[in-house]
């Protein structure tokens, strides 16, 4: 069985724990995917247009990105760690750039993959105190176009 887990910096492991608890892993392939938004990059490229940004601003992005990409590699470094103890054959790490409903859809044709595992919206765990509590656009669209069974994480 391959399986896809969508994985996010700011749920760390939780995606992760959960799949160990909820899924028979033994012999199965993992690809842990990340997928860097491009429209976080467009908002930001826009605001760096001549005249409205100071060049300090360009830098703190340079030095977030960096941030974000090490906190995914000791993520995909720990994630392993417990799939590989919960008896998966093979871990593998994914990084996309780009729309993430897109790229997984894409990332999920290209595996093939068996299953795809994603929280219902970024910090799954948290439930709003207003507003609609059900899934996110992301896992509304991945839900809609996989070619795969989709577990959505509560």
């Amino acid at each position: 069985m391959r399986i896809v887990i969508c994985i996010d910096i700011d749920d760390e492991l939780a995606p992760i724990a959960a799949v160990t608890r909820l899924v028979h892993l033994r012999g199965a392939t993992v690809d842990l995917l990340h997928v860097m938004d491009v429209a976080e990059r467009e908002e930001f490229a826009e605001a760096m247009r001549p005249g409205l940004v100071r060049p300090h601003i360009r830098e703190a992005r340079g030095s977030a990105d960096a941030s974000e990409h090490t906190a995914v590699e000791e993520l995909y470094r720990r994630g392993s760690e417990l799939l590989s103890a919960a008896g998966a054959a093979e871990v593998m790490a994914t990084s996309r750039a780009g729309r993430p409903e897109r790229e997984t859809v894409a990332q999920l044709a290209a595996s093939p993959a068996d299953l795809c595992v994603l929280g219902r919206r970024p910090n799954w765990e948290d439930v709003p105190s207003t507003g609609p509590k059900s899934v996110g656009r992301v896992a509304r669209f991945v839900t809609d176009h996989a070619p795969c069974a989709v577990l959505l994480l509560r």
